[in-house]
């Protein structure tokens, strides 16, 4: 009989990044990220050009993306993801994202019903563009004392980008900051 809980152990971990700024001299960046262990096995490769067609406001990225993850005794999980995005900054407060996304996951070893597979973790094909709007009005983003932050994201997977399941994705934040009582406390609200 199986013991879908596992034995009791120690699993390491062991992680590698290496990042080149101003690669060839053009002021591209090149990063790779690496985790290995018993759990996780994971590669990240991305490549960032900013300055695209010779605009200030407009970044390029690449990201190539890497997971094995083995829910202890349970399944295993791999997740083949890459990503190509086009920043565009309106303005200091004010910037755009446009990203094509290809994810594809793949579970095997599995010795628990599938339906018992979270939903992130199944067997998917996803073709996805998505678009996002941020909007950052706070005075300083780690420690806020006044502002807003607001942000709109909406993804749509469909067969006709390679997806083999239909979604709209729509995720929508805003979080404030204000200063009272002679400017010694912060109400924040998310």
């Amino acid at each position: 009989s199986t013991n879908p809980q596992g034995d009791t152990g120690v699993s390491g971990r062991v992680s590698f990044d290496v990042t080149r700024l101003n690669f060839r001299g053009r002021d591209h960046t090149i990063t790779l990220k690496t985790r290995y262990g018993n759990l996780e096995k994971l590669a990240l490769i991305g490549y960032g050009a900013p300055r695209l067609f010779n605009s200030q406001k407009l970044t390029l990225d690449f990201t190539t993306f890497y997971q094995q993850t083995n829910d202890v005794s349970t399944f295993t999980s791999k997740r083949l993801e890459g990503s190509a995005s086009i920043k565009q900054e309106l303005n200091r407060a004010t910037t755009l994202l446009y990203r094509l996304i290809y994810r594809r996951v793949s579970t095997d070893n599995l010795v628990i019903d599938p339906n018992l597979v979270p939903l992130f973790s199944r067997a998917v094909r996803v073709g996805m563009p998505d678009f996002s709007y941020v909007r950052d009005t706070r005075d300083n983003p780690i420690e806020s004392l006044k502002g807003t932050f607001s942000t709109f994201d909406l993804g749509v997977a469909s067969g006709i980008f390679g997806s083999q399941t239909n979604f709209t994705r729509v995720v929508v934040q805003n979080s404030s900051y204000y200063q009272f009582h002679k400017r010694r406390w912060v109400f924040a609200r998310s």
